[in-house]
């Protein structure tokens, strides 16, 4: 944990700053099993592997990607999302100060209840298999 946010500050990411807040690899990949077997292998997605290759259908879609942007844009990328805008930060902790508060205010002074996180498989599913496009936000 602490490499992982002196690689953060290192990189310019605070917590002060939403757009810039740090971010964390996603190492898991069980989080169905009512018990999480940490010994093994299987409960680790392969980190040799961008998430966007995780799965041959993803890989397929993000090196098709790189290959329509290089053809249209100066720079080439497979997945064209940042990694964690302000929004994103404020949905996942919403339900903490002074994100509730930001959030509220951002939303015109209403709590949206779709918005609410409600388990980790959920937002896991879409990054890792079943959709093409990474959400940065977890919508119920």
């Amino acid at each position: 944990m602490e490499y992982l946010l002196l690689l953060n500050k290192y990189g310019g990411r605070s917590f002060n700053d939403l757009n810039q807040y740090p971010v964390f690899p996603w190492i898991l990949r069980n989080y169905s099993n009512e018990q999480l077997d940490l010994a093994s292998k299987e409960s680790y997605r392969p980190l040799y592997k961008t998430i966007a290759g995780i799965s041959k259908r993803k890989r397929n879609f993000a090196n098709n990607k790189l290959i329509e942007s290089a053809e249209e844009l100066d720079s080439k990328y497979q997945i064209g999302f940042h990694y964690l805008p302000g929004r994103s930060v404020m949905d996942y902790m919403q339900r903490l100060e002074p994100f509730a508060s930001a959030l509220i205010k951002f939303d015109n002074g209403h709590d949206l209840a779709q918005r609410m996180f409600h388990f980790i498989e959920q937002t896991w599913k879409p990054v890792s298999y079943t959709h093409l496009t990474l959400p940065t936000t977890p919508y119920v």
